[in-house]
C-alpha cells in the first residue's frame, strides 16, 4: 500500500485517509498533517506557529485562541494606560517632549493590536465553522475538499457542537 499509495484498495476506509506520509510511515487521516519540526502527526492541523514554536491543531486550537484573546486584551489595556498618561501642556512647550515615548508606545500598540485583532477574528470564524487555516489556504490542493468552495464549511456540525469541540476537545 505504501509504495504505490493505492487508496482504492482500502475500499470504504479510503474516505477517512487523505495521503501517505513517508516521514511518519503511515496513512494520514483527513485533516491531519505530519509536522516535520515536531516529528508528529497533528490531528485537524491548523497552522504551525513560529512565535510559539508549536503546531496548532485539534487539541490546542482553543488554547491558542485564548492566548490571542488575552494578548489582545493586554495590548488594548496597555494602550488605555498609555493614553491616560499623556501630559497636557501648552502647545509647543518643552513639557510635550515627555509625550514622545508615549507616542511611540501608542504606535506600537496600534501596530501589534490591529493585526492581532484580525487574527483573533479569523480564528473565531474558524472556531464557529469548524474549519482550519490550512484548509482555507490549501482548498484547491486538498483531495478531501475537492468540489467545495471556500466558505462551505463541510465539517461544521452547528454552532454549539463546533464551539464545544473547539473549546473542550477530547
Amino acid at each position: 500500500l505504501a509504495p504505490n499509495r493505492d487508496f482504492a484498495s482500502l475500499g470504504a476506509a479510503a474516505r477517512w485517509f487523505d495521503s501517505y506520509s513517508d516521514e511518519a510511515g503511515c496513512l494520514l487521516p483527513i485533516r491531519a498533517k505530519y509536522v516535520k519540526k515536531q516529528r508528529a502527526i497533528v490531528a485537524k492541523f491548523d497552522h504551525y506557529c513560529y512565535a510559539l514554536g508549536n503546531a496548532v491543531g485539534e487539541l490546542n486550537h482553543g488554547a491558542f485562541w485564548r492566548l490571542l484573546a488575552l494578548q489582545l486584551a493586554s495590548i488594548w489595556l496597555g494602550k488605555g494606560l498609555i493614553d491616560h498618561a499623556y501630559h497636557h501642556g501648552a502647545a509647543g512647550s518643552a513639557q510635550n517632549l515627555v509625550n514622545l515615548p508615549l507616542l511611540l508606545l501608542d504606535a506600537l500598540a496600534w501596530a501589534s493590536g490591529v493585526p492581532l485583532a484580525v487574527l483573533l477574528a479569523m480564528h473565531s470564524f474558524m472556531a464557529l465553522t469548524s474549519s482550519t487555516t490550512h484548509e482555507f489556504l490549501k482548498l484547491d490542493k486538498l483531495r478531501y475538499l475537492r468540489g467545495f468552495y471556500e466558505c462551505s464549511c463541510p465539517f461544521s456540525e452547528g454552532l454549539l457542537p463546533n464551539l464545544r469541540r473547539f473549546c473542550c476537545p477530547r
